[in-house]
């Protein structure tokens, strides 16, 4: 059985603004082929990622591929077989629609008009509306559909639905999961919060503060991660120092004790200690999420 080829590929990458480490060292793959949601609140560094991964600015450390192409060594490369739709979707409001791709289609020989034109049409995008009067949810759209036209192998899109209403964002994500199918074909999909994407990904990854704190298939992640309510334990037991506990937090005369993958020790652990569980549930990836950002700044819920 052949191995799965990585759409992205990064091993110890950094990026420093002088003396200080703003992103990294970082090490992450994503299998060709998979959604991923990259999840990360604001400043965490998700879009200075997505900007190393073309090139767009340069790393101080370490190495990226993408598509297995070297991205220090090959940018045009992969600037050709990867796209960014961006956060910031700040538009020449006096240009038509169809003006405008028919602009992003002369730098890419590979551009397909007729994949925006059906989504235009899709979505009820009037290629001969004006850009500065498309609401936002219209111009995320129009973006997306000038990145699809293009055929790219890897989609980076950065906070996408922010600006959408959940029938916008419903939409989009259908579009997506269709141009998925149409080949074997790679997208992150950067986000403040797991609704932006939990529909459609198969995998995720956490970013705090510059540094990948999770990553892996979906599935797993949320049947790995368990929250642990005990009672009876004393208070000045170092419970955060327990193996496999990841978070630890108080409310009352319970302890509630987060675990990743090692439930069954934990438990039995409390019971050793004197204490007794009085729930174990499972978690969401809301839940492990808001846990390793409370984690990174020393916050309880």
């Amino acid at each position: 059985m052949s191995t799965p080829l990585d759409g992205i590929r990064v091993d110890r990458l950094t990026a420093r603004d002088g003396r200080r480490a703003v992103l990294g060292p970082l090490s992450w793959s994503v299998p060709e082929g998979s959604v991923v949601g990259l999840l990360g609140p604001g400043g965490a560094g998700k879009t200075m990622l997505f900007r190393l991964l073309l090139g767009i600015i340069r790393m101080t450390g370490g190495s990226a591929a993408v598509t297995g192409v070297d991205v220090a060594a090959d940018p045009l490369v992969v600037r050709r077989r990867a796209v960014l739709v961006p956060q910031d979707r700040k538009l020449d409001s006096a240009m038509r629609v169809d003006r405008f791709l028919s602009y992003l289609a002369s730098f890419y020989p590979d551009y397909r008009p007729d994949t925006a034109a059906r989504l235009l049409v899709r979505w009820s995008i009037s290629p001969d509306a004006r850009l500065g009067a498309l609401d936002d949810g219209a111009k995320t759209k129009l973006l997306v559909a000038s990145a699809l036209a293009r055929e790219p192998r890897v989609l980076l899109l950065d906070e996408p639905v922010t600006t959408l209403d959940p029938v916008d964002a419903q939409e989009l994500m259908g579009a997506l999961t269709d141009w998925m199918a149409g080949g074997t074909r790679t997208v992150v999909i950067a986000a403040r919060q797991p609704d932006a994407f939990e529909r459609i990904a198969d995998r995720a990854a956490v970013l705090v503060a510059g540094r990948l704190r999770l990553s892996g298939d979906l599935d797993e992640l949320r049947a790995g991660w368990k929250r642990i309510g005990a009672i009876g334990l004393p208070p000045h037991m170092e419970l955060a120092h327990w193996p496999g506990v990841e978070h630890v937090y108080r409310e009352g005369e319970t302890a509630w004790l987060v675990t990743r993958e090692t439930p069954e020790a934990t438990i039995a652990r409390v019971r050793d200690a004197g204490g007794t569980v009085h729930l174990a549930a499972d978690m969401n990836l809301r839940d492990i999420y808001l846990t390793l950002v409370r984690r990174q700044s020393g916050n309880n819920p």
